[in-house]
């Protein structure tokens, strides 16, 4: 990766470390063999050394990650450490019921972990000095990094990286949001574990399986053997490791709060139907007409409210999405700072305006003009400030409030009372629901940007980044439409009136 580093161990160096210590998981002693189980878990696992000791010391059932099936098989447990979903209504309508899933084990990892042992951490330092004789930059870093390392580096999926190798959901914000499909984990596991022994698991069946655009990053780590078959069958030569009886039936696993698409989709039907539902009464008398425009402009508040969040994936703080002049319609863009919204330079981040979104805020800008002057000359007592809105004064999203009877910004509680029955539950649930919908879809890079969980100087937007805005809009914008398209968003069609 950065070979001006000589600290940095290469691929093949790695995969020559787990040749070595996987000869010695078949050695006739039975000491050396449970000391090199030791360093081997460690690599396949991503877990500290120190924890991996720790653990095979442990009685089988008070183990945390190495854990026994109900068929007496032994499997790498990884858990995401999500909010657990208590709201009755809801639960049954979400992506993921789970938040663990398991990966196996080779057989001769499974044999020794049978049983409880003890190891010396000098032990595993003998065993560690030995190898470096032939490697001599080798460190117990590099043997707890090694899944990290490849996963991260060579397959380019640091998302799945963290939950395989057990990061906390503190150390990682973007897991807390992520409810992801299993299969890709598991995809990527495999890919990443033929990397790292270079077809040491001679007993697991190979399969021609993967997504097409790991190939590139994928294919040149392999030994020509496999890569001829790769090039054979055009997807990369992987191991197909053994099903996991505790995995079946988690089609997606992690944050309980994102919904199936479909109940997502037609929540936004209901919303766009109450925007739409009374057209026809607005022909009627006066009374009509006052009480069913005003249920009106608030339910299309509403509506645009949602779309804003599924298509920008901003958090639901008071006064979001903000002022009209932090959308760039000119150049697709939207400025917001949603931790506390403010409009100075030196905080927040760039979205891009999906195609969808941008004719949503277009049709909205027209229709509260229209509004304004219908409503304004009628009801001067309680006017909409539209021209406040336009010179972005005030945030234009708003709702009239009954008690006291004003034009007032909208906000997250106002939300949760007007969806409260149709849907209860928790306020950022929409920011769960993008993440999940681009996770795997587009490249971790410009979903962290977008949701605001970059490292720190690590931004897309810092000064020193070798990425473009242009370029994060380029790959971003069709995904965001993709959303849409995924739920069947449709524009709301406002019969005008007066």
């Amino acid at each position: 990766m950065f070979p001006s580093n000589t600290r940095l161990l290469t691929v093949s160096d790695y995969q020559s470390v787990f040749g070595k210590i996987w000869e010695l998981i078949f050695d006739q002693e039975q000491r050396t063999n449970r000391v090199a189980a030791i360093l081997l878990l460690s690599m396949i696992t991503g877990r500290s050394i120190q924890t991996v000791i720790k653990e095979v010391a442990t009685n089988k059932s008070q183990r945390q990650f190495l854990v026994e099936e109900e068929g007496g098989v032994t499997v790498i447990r990884n858990s995401i450490n999500v909010t657990v979903n208590r709201r009755d209504k809801v639960k049954p309508l979400t992506k993921s019921h789970s938040h663990h899933f398991s990966l196996p084990l080779p057989a001769p990892l499974d044999v020794v972990l049978q049983y409880k042992f003890e190891v010396e951490t000098t032990e595993v330092n003998q065993l560690l000095k030995t190898i470096k004789e032939s490697l001599s930059l080798l460190s117990n870093q590099h043997i707890e990094s090694a899944l990290t390392f490849i996963i991260t580096h060579h397959i380019s999926e640091p998302l799945h990286s963290d939950i395989v190798t057990g990061v906390e959901v503190e150390h990682s914000s973007p897991l807390y949001y992520t409810s992801i499909e299993t299969s890709y984990l598991i995809s990527t596991y495999q890919a990443a574990i033929k990397i790292l022994s270079n077809q040491f698991f001679e007993s697991f069946r190979t399969i021609n399986y993967c997504r097409t655009n790991k190939t590139k990053k994928v294919s040149h780590l392999l030994n020509p053997e496999n890569y001829k078959l790769w090039q054979a069958n055009k997807y990369p030569y992987l191991v197909d490791m053994p099903i996991v009886a505790s995995n079946v039936n988690k089609t997606f696993i992690g944050s309980e709060m994102a919904l199936t698409d479909k109940v997502c989709g037609q929540f936004f039907a209901l919303l766009a139907e109450r925007v739409q539902g009374d057209r026809q009464q607005l022909d009627h008398g006066t009374n009509d007409l006052r009480s069913e425009y005003i249920k009106q402009f608030n339910a299309y508040g509403l509506w645009l409210w949602h779309i804003i969040q599924i298509q920008t994936g901003i958090r639901p703080v008071n006064d979001a999405p903000g002022f009209l002049n932090q959308f760039n319609f000119s150049h697709d863009i939207y400025w917001v700072s949603d931790k506390s919204i403010r409009q100075g330079k030196d905080h927040g981040r760039l979205i891009p305006i999906s195609t969808f979104l941008k004719t949503a805020l277009k049709n909205y800008i027209s229709y509260i003009k229209h509004f304004a002057s219908v409503h304004n000359p009628l009801y001067p007592e309680y006017k909409l400030e539209i021209n406040k809105i336009l010179q972005s004064k005030v945030p234009f999203l708003q709702i009239l409030s009954l008690n006291p009877k004003k034009f007032m910004p909208i906000t997250p509680k106002r939300i949760r009372r007007a969806v409260d029955k149709a849907l209860p539950h928790q306020d950022n649930w929409l920011r769960h629901q993008l993440r999940s919908m681009l996770t795997n879809e587009v490249d971790e890079v410009y979903v962290c940007a977008l949701l605001g969980h970059e490292h720190a100087d690590q931004e897309i937007f810092h000064p020193m980044s070798s990425l473009s805005i242009n370029q994060y809009r380029t790959e971003l914008l069709p995904q965001l439409d993709r959303v849409a398209q995924k739920l069947d968003l449709k524009q709301v069609e406002i019969k005008r009136y007066g």
